[in-house]
């Protein structure tokens, strides 16, 4: 039974580490939706609110620049390159995050959409989450 979990884990992860969520067309094609509807809202938002596209932009690559802070950790802390990458590729990081911003000012960030547009692009394209090491993942 151990050597069938250690062939699926095996089998879910791709060299790199990541989990390989191209298993499920239905699940890309799900996330692929997120993205379209996203797009949407965040162009909605830049026509209607006046969203700042240098802000949003941004927003955008901040869950890319948490891969800079990872080859730097890669020697000198390799046990939290995994953690860091999913924490930026997190909804619940991104709700929360606006949530605090909204309850202060009260006041949508929309700029902040572009993060998650990022990752839901990263979902329909079957990036998924990274493995942590030494954490098996039941079946």
């Amino acid at each position: 039974m151990e050597a069938e979990i250690e062939e699926l884990i095996e089998y879910l992860t791709d060299l790199d580490g990541y989990l390989d969520l191209t298993l499920s067309n239905w699940y890309r094609a799900e996330y692929a939706l997120f993205t379209l509807l996203t797009i949407f809202v965040l162009i909605y938002a830049w026509a209607e609110e006046g969203v700042s596209l240098l802000l949003a932009i941004l927003f955008f690559f901040v869950p890319g620049i948490s891969r800079l802070f990872n080859f730097y950790l890669k020697r000198k802390r390799p046990s939290w390159e995994a953690p860091l990458y999913n924490a930026a590729h997190s909804l619940i990081l991104v709700a929360v995050l606006l949530g605090i911003y909204w309850t202060f000012t009260e006041e949508i960030l929309w700029e902040g959409l572009a993060w998650v547009l990022h990752i839901f692009a990263d979902r329909a394209f079957g990036f998924g989450l990274k493995v942590i090491p030494g954490i098996s993942r039941p079946p």
